[in-house]
C-alpha cells in the first residue's frame, strides 16, 4: 500500500483520531491525551492522577537523519494530509503545513 493509498483508505473509512476520541457529536470522550511529543511530562500526569509510582525510562531516541518535509512528502501529498486528518489537526491542536 502506497502512502497516497493510505490517505485514501483513511479517508473514506474516516480513520482518524477525532472518531477514536470523540463521540458523534464531537465531545471528547477522555480525561487526557497523552501526546508523543510530552510523553514523559503526559503519562506522569495521568499516572499520578491514578495512583501508579511506576514511572517511563529516560531512554529517549531522535533520529540524527531527520530530514525536513518537503524531501520527502511533496507539496499534493502534504495539502491531502491536510484534508483527511483536518479534524484531528484541529482537535489535538497541531498546525497544518
Amino acid at each position: 500500500m502506497s502512502f497516497n493509498d493510505f490517505l485514501d483508505f483513511k479517508d473514506r473509512e474516516k480513520g482518524t483520531q477525532a472518531n477514536m476520541l470523540c463521540d458523534s457529536s464531537g465531545k471528547v470522550l477522555v480525561d487526557h491525551l497523552v501526546r508523543f511529543e510530552t510523553l514523559h511530562a503526559d503519562i506522569s500526569q495521568v499516572f499520578d492522577k491514578i495512583g501508579v509510582e511506576e514511572r517511563l525510562g529516560t531512554k529517549v531516541s531522535h533520529s540524527s537523519q531527520k530530514q525536513p518535509l518537503d524531501t520527502y512528502l511533496t507539496d499534493p501529498t502534504i495539502r491531502r494530509i491536510n484534508e483527511v486528518f483536518s479534524v484531528d489537526f484541529d482537535l489535538l491542536g497541531y498546525e497544518k503545513r
